[in-house]
């Protein structure tokens, strides 16, 4: 008995020891393994292969990103997706010129990502446009496919944007395409990449990258897409659904422009819309100013618009907030049908994407014809042509929209009653996908 209390001290001596050589072993196998670690990501930095994000070998136009495969998918929204949990590969950027997209940097970080590179969290929205960001059209053709995009995830919410124009970082949204993603629960929070110290490499925990806008998807797949933003963004303007299913009032909008190719007499058209007004039982008119009107002023006026009249031009992409069923008149300068080529068809494009009837086109004759040589037909249309006003010939108007007037029926606007829009655009109504 006295034997085993003298050994007693010496036991527990021996499990202190024994305890200080597992801790001291353990943190011996940390440093190795966090040197190990740091030592590999120091490689995978040394490893980065960087790339342009503009890519002009072939000297007359220029690929996005031109290292990314395409995915061959044909009819929905192509993009490409890097993620650091289910992917290889994760990507990266460094450089933000504003001016020359060949110094913007992109590289893909294979298994590691660089021990000196900021990792950002979260889901960053990748997109490039060949025009701007300012542009209703433009904007919405190269940054509406993310509202696909959410759908397609579960109603995933993302969490930064970076945009380039033809390889450019570009810092700001046009306010219509903000608040057109902002009401379908699309971030318009841009990244400017602007990290200390410069030419910092930045990588992002996930990225979804679009290199082609809404180019290539099917009619039917933009029908859905433009459904979801039609409700969404009406909801969000506090515009009920349904708008006008009741009533028989037909109600025509012409729209006019301040600047290039506003009408060249306003009085004319007006006069014109109003003598079809008149004869028709329950026909309403109004002169539209897009330029006077805030954002959700314009979803509403559009929402209770049956018929609108309007020049070629970017205000014709509200066209998507109108009821289905309704009616597009379009009228352009002259010399567009002869030197615009397809992009003067993109509004009859969309009218159909919107489930809209697009009447056709008044093509002006009275523009004087260029005095340049007819050996530069591309400067004769932007310089000449491209934002000369629209006459009218008032017989021809009077009985077009006589025409279409007559065809419309207030039966045919599709009912949005029962609609219920995907993807709700509270914060925290939807959860983040891990």
């Amino acid at each position: 008995m006295v034997r085993r209390r003298a050994l007693a001290p010496i036991a527990a001596l021996a499990l202190v020891v024994l305890a200080w050589i597992v801790l001291i072993h353990s943190s011996i196998l940390q440093n190795n393994a966090f040197t190990f670690l740091r030592g590999e990501r120091s490689k995978a930095a040394r490893s980065l292969r960087f790339h342009p994000v503009k890519d002009s070998k072939n000297g007359t136009s220029y690929v996005f990103m031109s290292q990314i495969q395409d995915t061959n998918r044909t009819g929905v929204p192509e993009f490409f997706y890097f993620n650091t949990s289910a992917s290889s590969r994760v990507l990266c950027f460094r450089g933000n010129s504003t001016r020359d997209g060949t110094k913007n940097l992109y590289a893909f970080a294979e298994q590691h990502v660089p021990g000196d590179a900021l990792l950002l969290p979260g889901t960053t929205l990748v997109s490039d446009s060949h025009f701007d960001f300012a542009n209703p059209w433009h904007s919405m053709y190269n940054l509406i496919q993310f509202v696909h995009w959410r759908m397609d995830s579960r109603c995933q919410r993302s969490d930064r944007m970076l945009i380039f124009h033809r390889g450019e970082i570009r810092h700001d949204l046009g306010a219509w395409i903000r608040s057109v993603l902002d009401s379908n629960g699309v971030t318009t929070g841009v990244d400017t990449m602007r990290y200390h110290p410069e030419g910092r490499v930045v990588c992002f925990q996930r990225a979804v990258v679009s290199r082609r806008g809404i180019g290539g998807v099917s009619g039917a797949v933009l029908r859905d897409l433009f459904e979801q933003v039609r409700c969404r963004t009406r909801q969000w303007c506090g515009v009920g659904s349904g708008v006008n299913d009741d009533d028989t009032t037909v109600r025509v909008a012409l729209v006019a422009r301040e600047r290039g190719r506003a009408f060249v007499n306003l009085s004319d058209w007006k006069h014109a819309v109003k003598l079809v007004c008149e004869v028709r039982p329950h026909c309403q008119w109004s002169v539209v100013w897009f330029s006077a009107l805030d954002f959700c002023s314009q979803v509403k006026l559009m929402s209770t618009t049956d018929i609108l009249v309007s020049v070629h031009g970017a205000q014709l992409t509200n066209m998507i907030f109108m009821n289905p069923g309704s009616r597009i008149l379009e009228a352009f300068p002259q010399g567009w049908l002869q030197l615009a080529g397809n992009g003067q068809f993109i509004y009859k494009h969309l009218a159909d994407w919107a489930g809209l009837g697009h009447e056709g086109y008044w093509r002006d004759g009275g523009t004087a014809k260029c005095p340049m040589d007819s050996s530069s037909p591309g400067q004769c249309f932007s310089l000449h042509y491209k934002n000369k006003p629209v006459g009218i010939n008032s017989t021809f108007i009077v009985k077009w929209l006589a025409e279409v007037l007559s065809n419309f029926s207030c039966t045919a606007r599709a009912s949005l009653t029962k609609q219920e829009c995907k993807c709700s655009v509270e914060p925290g109504a939807d959860d983040r996908l891990s």
